[in-house]
């Protein structure tokens, strides 16, 4: 239900039917007051549209461009009142964001760019090559930054207890089963894999700059062991997650010929083909037997390929303490009389509008720094 409109009348009398208050949400403007759409919210709840190519599905996140988030937080809000008196109270809000949670600076997921052997090589797509990890990850910066230390403040240190991050939270889309699918259908074979993994603590910023600040950076993850436990043998963190996931929802892939035949075909050519990936699918599990899963799945190149393009995300410091979420808040409150229109009808008057109201501020400067934030979201 929208209120749109209220007058009071008293015993018999309906005059006041003629100097009603009016309410307008959003100026009934198709920006703001967007069709109806269960796909189109963040996790939040709060309005955030669909896009196909990014679905909230899989894309839940709150959007961080500020100009949009502001015009979203907006959506179905009450924004004018027209008063009896002929003037009107206009309100404009913005989008919430907050500095921590509890006592921990916000985060929030960047894009990957690029994947590489190490900072000269980050230009693949690839999370390990010919049995050796890729383990330095190219993150695009939504603040710019002047250098390397920059860098590091921004979006590695908590300012407050001046503690670096030592690991973080991954979101992957990787081609888990490598294009091997044997008998799976091949249209799933891109899988979001997340996770966290620790970081070594290289890092630096990478070129070129762009008005003079660096918009890319890198960061280096910790190897982790391929099999576990004693196993000598390095492998990516993402890759390995990876493969744990194959080995839990796509064993077919592990395993050619374990899937039941279709009941419609039950032709002797059908049955051969089972057969003949049932004894391939046999010496496949020798090989695991004899030199680990993982080793094997590293080298067939299962969950080798990560797909970028957006697709895949880091999460690190809102660089700003401002990470933008949660709902919307009043940004002002206006309140003009329009006394211009009354008292000036036929235009020889000077009477001009009187315009004032309150505007609000959620921020305030950290102790011993210089930073505005919300602390409280």
């Amino acid at each position: 239900l929208t209120l749109k409109e209220i007058y009071f009348t008293y015993q018999n009398s309906l005059k006041g039917k003629l100097s009603s208050y009016r309410f307008s949400y959003s100026d009934f403007d198709e920006n703001y007051n967007h069709p109806y759409s269960l796909q189109s919210c963040d996790r939040w709840g709060n309005y955030k549209p669909n896009d196909p190519d990014f679905p909230n599905d899989d894309f839940p996140y709150s959007e961080q461009d500020r100009e949009k988030a502001d015009r979203y937080a907006a959506s179905w809000s009450l924004t004018k009142i027209e008063l009896p008196s002929g003037g009107k109270i206009e309100v404009k809000y913005e989008a919430d964001d907050y500095a921590f949670v509890q006592d921990k600076r916000a985060m929030q997921m960047m894009e990957v760019s690029a994947i590489g052997l190490d900072d000269a090589h980050l230009n693949s797509t690839q999370l390990y090559k010919d049995g050796r990890a890729n383990n330095f990850i190219k993150v695009k910066l939504p603040v710019p930054v002047e250098d390397k230390a920059e860098f590091i403040n921004k979006y590695l240190r908590d300012n407050l207890n001046d503690k670096m991050l030592t690991s973080i939270y991954f979101r992957f889309l990787v081609d888990v089963i490598g294009r091997k699918a044997g008998d799976i259908d091949t249209e799933t074979e891109n899988e979001f894999v997340s996770g966290y993994a620790e970081i070594t603590g290289e890092c630096d910023v990478v070129g070129p700059k762009i008005d003079g600040k660096y918009t890319e950076a890198y960061i280096r993850l910790k190897e982790v062991s391929m099999e576990g436990g004693k196993d000598k043998d390095e492998a990516n963190p993402i890759a390995r997650t990876a493969w744990q996931m194959l080995r839990l929802n796509f064993s077919k892939a592990l395993h050619p010929g374990s899937g039941r035949s279709s009941p419609d075909d039950r032709s002797i050519k059908s049955k051969i083909k089972q057969l003949a990936q049932g004894i391939v699918g046999l010496f496949s599990e020798i090989k695991q037997t004899r030199n680990g899963v993982n080793h094997f799945m590293c080298a067939n190149n299962y969950g080798q390929t990560a797909v970028l393009n957006g697709k895949s995300k880091i999460r690190l410091y809102s660089p700003n303490y401002s990470k933008i979420g949660g709902g919307s808040r009043v940004r002002h409150i206006l309140v003009n009389d329009e006394w211009k229109s009354m008292a000036d009808k036929d235009g020889t008057d000077n009477a001009t509008n009187a315009s004032y109201g309150q505007e609000y501020s959620y921020t305030k400067v950290l102790e011993g720094s210089k930073t505005q934030t919300n602390p409280e979201g």
